[in-house]
């Protein structure tokens, strides 16, 4: 069975396509996303791509995702995970068969991918290191699913982010030019940093970091008094 076409081919094609360019989120789904944050956002995502575009022969195949209301649902238009026509045509997944435990995870990851390159501006939703306690409007009703209409609440979002690996200290920090700002400490001693254009960049730059420091002995040289 052939793999799923690689993303970045596929966001190569898309980028040439008039039609799926033309996806962008609403202001209804952009504070959906920041309010909910890209980590349940995606949870939706998998539930919806388990439901109506894994099976075989999905209930109303070309018409089962909507073309508003929810954010996955716009990145699934833009992204040719809407349905299975267009999941064979730009991803190389043929219809017929349900789709394995790999495909759901290319589909999302899609979508994804999309998300992130078209939150809001200077709001990156968090997904990949710990936020720490979660702002809550105490007025806000009790949390929808998936497929109840989005709220209209209060919006909370970060620009820092920490996080603990290989040892090291973390930390993520957003600037007002929109690129990220990351930062590898051991002891309060900084050993590594760097800027990215995106969260997930960042994130990974300075895991990376991290991981490499921990490789040459993790060892650090401390000022003496």
């Amino acid at each position: 069975m052939a793999s799923p076409r690689d993303l970045d081919q596929v966001f190569a094609g898309l980028a040439r396509s008039t039609f799926r360019q033309r996806f962008r989120l609403g202001a209804r789904e952009q504070a959906y996303l920041r309010d909910r944050g890209l980590t349940a956002v995606l949870d939706h995502a998998r539930d919806f791509i388990a439901r109506r575009l894994a099976p075989a022969d999905p209930a109303n195949d070309g018409k089962q995702t909507p073309m508003r209301g929810h954010p996955v649902f716009i990145a699934q238009h833009a992204t040719a995970t809407c349905c299975r026509s267009c999941l064979e045509k730009w991803h190389g997944i043929p219809r017929g068969r349900a789709l394995d435990e790999h495909e759901r995870t290319h589909a999302v990851a899609a979508i994804g991918r999309w998300l992130r390159e078209h939150s809001p501006e200077g709001h990156s939703p968090l997904s990949l290191l710990h936020q720490g306690p979660r702002a809550v409007d105490p007025h806000a009703a009790e949390p929808h699913s998936a497929e109840e209409p989005m709220p209209a609440e209060t919006a909370w979002f970060a620009k820092h982010l920490t996080a603990r690996a290989h040892g090291c200290d973390l930390a993520v920090s957003w600037r007002p030019d929109g690129r990220w700002i990351w930062t590898v400490t051991v002891a309060g001693e900084r050993i590594a940093d760097g800027m990215a254009r995106s969260q997930e960049a960042a994130q990974d730059a300075a895991v990376r970091a991290a991981r490499d420091h921990a490789r040459r002995d993790g060892s650090i040289q401390l000022d003496m008094f």
